[in-house]
């Protein structure tokens, strides 16, 4: 029976990331879409996070109304009964987490809303070479930054700012359900072809305007805000947008400047 699961997309998804152990730290925007599509994938999926729903998640992330008050990893394995799943309350990696695991997984996707919460999950994956791959948001634009060898780690947490570095997004552009599900779909494929070619099939870190369609990845940094670009609903937008636009040419190109940061979040 369960094999009818999957026999539409079974030359699709690999068998591998059938069968693959994933960890998802950070139940957010990002995490909670990404749930949903590797978990229809068939991978067994572990899930982190110490947070519970709040009335303001309904709106960006996978949760709704029924799921406020309740803990993040509960919600979600009530969303997807019947799938392989785990989830803990608690922040990743903890100490000794190994313990509590089963296996090791195949690759752990960061969905966390801190730096400092990203350089500890990236410790941890290089200390055991494991894939990983970085998601981030702010307002309409996302970056997906996939990890992998000893050069790739040190260059990724070299580029981590600090979480005092960067000011908050505006509020109400901190997060938005469609570009959730356009990381989790990004997140799957390339897990995908991870699995179907290996480290030579990873791509390059990518910086996506999802709401315009535009892939914004190795531009010139901007310095001035968008203040003409119609894909931009106001002036504070537009400006948010800036800081985080050169905040991702930084990240994406390695450089570690102190200047015009806006801070992505999960």
């Amino acid at each position: 029976m369960m094999d009818s699961y999957w026999q539409r997309q079974h030359r699709i998804i690999h068998p591998d990331l059938a069968r693959a152990t994933i960890i998802i730290a950070g139940l957010g925007t990002l995490g909670s879409w990404t749930a949903h599509a590797l978990a229809h994938t068939g991978a067994q999926l572990v899930l982190f996070d110490n947070d519970g729903v709040a009335e303001e998640n309904v709106g960006p992330q996978s949760y709704g109304p029924l799921d406020i008050n309740l803990p993040k990893v509960d919600a979600l394995h009530v969303q997807l009964r019947g799938f392989s799943i785990e989830g803990r309350h608690v922040r990743f990696p903890y100490p000794n987490v190994e313990q509590d695991l089963v296996v090791l997984p195949n690759a752990v996707v960061s969905c966390v809303d801190t730096f400092a919460g990203r350089r500890a999950i990236a410790d941890w994956c290089a200390e055991r070479n494991i894939l990983l791959i970085d998601t981030r948001m702010g307002g309409q634009v996302a970056v997906v930054w996939p990890v992998y060898g000893g050069l790739s780690y040190e260059r990724y947490i070299t580029a981590l700012p600090r979480d005092g570095d960067v000011p908050p997004m505006p509020c109400g552009e901190e997060g938005v359900a469609f570009l959730g599900m356009w990381v989790a779909s990004r997140v799957t494929a390339i897990l995908n072809r991870w699995f179907r070619l290996g480290s030579k099939g990873l791509p390059k870190p990518i910086m996506f305007h999802v709401g315009e369609g535009l892939d914004i990845t190795g531009r010139e940094e901007v310095i001035q805000p968008f203040e003409i670009d119609p894909c931009f609903n106001s002036t504070e937008e537009a400006e948010a947008a800036t800081r985080w636009f050169n905040l991702g040419c930084q990240y994406i190109e390695g450089r570690r400047t102190a200047s015009r940061r806006c801070s992505p979040t999960s």
